[in-house]
């Protein structure tokens, strides 16, 4: 069982860096900062009305 947890940790070590490389973080972000700014600006649009 330890042995197997010590290889996933080892595996996922190894992967992250190429994952972050990737850009995949990166592009998740991007796709939601849209929605975030929308959101954002819908909240100030409710507290400047109120």
């Amino acid at each position: 069982m330890l042995t197997l947890l010590g290889s996933l940790l080892g595996f996922l070590s190894s992967a992250f860096p190429e994952f972050l490389k990737s850009g995949v973080i990166m592009q998740t972000a991007n796709m939601s900062w849209p929605f975030w700014i929308a959101r954002r600006k819908r909240n100030t649009k409710a507290i400047q009305n109120a």
